[in-house]
């Protein structure tokens, strides 16, 4: 119905259907990547653009310039997912949306994370937490948590990410927030990884699963798959390693997450190795070496 609906509004040219259009996809926003393609998600939020460019609603024009970036982000292409956030954070400001301006804070955060520019990163992402608080945004808060603390993960400061996780998961349990709580138990998984303990990281990495698959949740699904992977890999299990790796790469694929298919690609590439498998060691190496050069 929602996609019928879709269909109709986007060929309709006055003003009222456009607004409809605008509320239809703002409505679906936080939930239709669990759905939707990313291409198809990408041409819901351009026609939406469209549609905010030609009745002039520069709030709508902020919220889904944020929510263009955020797909990029996914994609693996953090770049252009910040050239998307930078124009919202504007825009967000010019019109006095605070909590647009979280978000977009927040947002630029995560994309300077995956370049590797941590400090930006938490910049960002204190100056988001800072105004979720003041407005009373409990999930705004919640994920400015979790965002932290993959920064200090990615600093070497396990036990503060720590903390700063478990507060995150105290706030999606309050808010029934799954997806929040099933994100924070993967990072959680991620961070005893890193200590060594790899038996607890596992029975983090397994409740993730189950969130995953029960929200339907394929973007988390790979990529815990994928952890769970690199957690067996490390235990010497390399045959088990690569099971968990190729139904990683089979849901990257259908998805279109580049950087799950390439990291997938590149961690069997390692198993295979450890197997005594060379040529398909190198042959899945290379594979995954193009494809993270390209993003």
């Amino acid at each position: 119905h929602i996609e019928g609906s879709f269909q109709w509004l986007q060929y309709r040219k006055d003003t009222e259907c456009i607004k409809l259009l605008i509320s239809l996809v703002d409505a679906i926003v936080y939930t239709s990547d669990l759905r939707f393609h990313p291409h198809q998600s990408i041409h819901w939020l351009e026609t939406q653009l469209d549609a905010a460019h030609f009745i002039h609603d520069r709030q709508a024009q902020g919220n889904v310039l944020g929510n263009l970036g955020t797909i990029y982000k996914d994609l693996g292409n953090a770049r252009k997912s910040i050239e998307y956030h930078e124009q919202a954070l504007v825009i967000h400001r010019e019109v006095g949306n605070r909590r647009g301006e979280a978000t977009a804070l927040g947002n630029l955060g995560a994309a300077y994370r995956d370049l590797g520019e941590t400090r930006k990163s938490i910049k960002f992402t204190e100056e988001s937490l800072v105004i979720y608080r003041e407005i009373g945004d409990r999930r705004g808060e919640g994920a400015a948590l979790g965002n932290l603390g993959l920064a200090y993960k990615d600093l070497g400061e396990t036990d503060k990410a720590i903390q700063l996780y478990k507060q995150r998961l105290v706030i999606a349990h309050e808010i029934g927030d799954r997806r929040g709580e099933g994100v924070t138990l993967g990072n959680l998984g991620n961070a005893f990884a890193m200590l060594g303990d790899l038996h607890r990281a596992i029975g983090f990495y397994q409740q993730r699963l189950a969130i995953a698959r029960e929200i339907g949740d394929r973007l988390g699904e790979g990529t815990v798959l994928g952890n769970l992977g690199s957690a067996f890999s490390n235990l010497g299990e390399a045959r088990k390693a690569i099971e968990f790796y190729e139904q990683q790469l089979m849901i990257a694929h259908k998805i279109g997450d580049q950087r799950g298919e390439g990291g997938a690609l590149w961690n069997s590439a390692m198993a295979y190795e450890d197997l005594g498998d060379r040529a398909k060691a190198v042959t899945r190496a290379q594979a995954g070496l193009l494809i993270l050069e390209v993003i």
